[in-house]
């Protein structure tokens, strides 16, 4: 039993470390999506612009790019 609950906090701790990361994971891909999306708008490229920005809000729709 003790090994049981040694494990179990064990895979607790590891996974309370693992999600803040994929979050990141996201994060970046949307920031990524959202300066290349930018770049397409600058070159007037909006069809490929307008995909990316929905790119970037798919990827990370709480971040800041993605809502503005």
């Amino acid at each position: 039993m003790r090994l049981l609950s040694g494990q179990l906090l064990t895979f607790v701790v590891v996974l309370a470390l693992a999600l803040p990361g994929c979050a990141k994971v996201g994060e970046l891909k949307s920031m990524k999506a959202f300066k290349s999306a930018n770049q397409a708008y600058q070159q007037q490229d909006y069809k490929k612009a307008s995909q990316l920005y929905e790119e970037a809000i798919e990827a990370a729709p709480d971040t800041r790019p993605a809502q503005q």
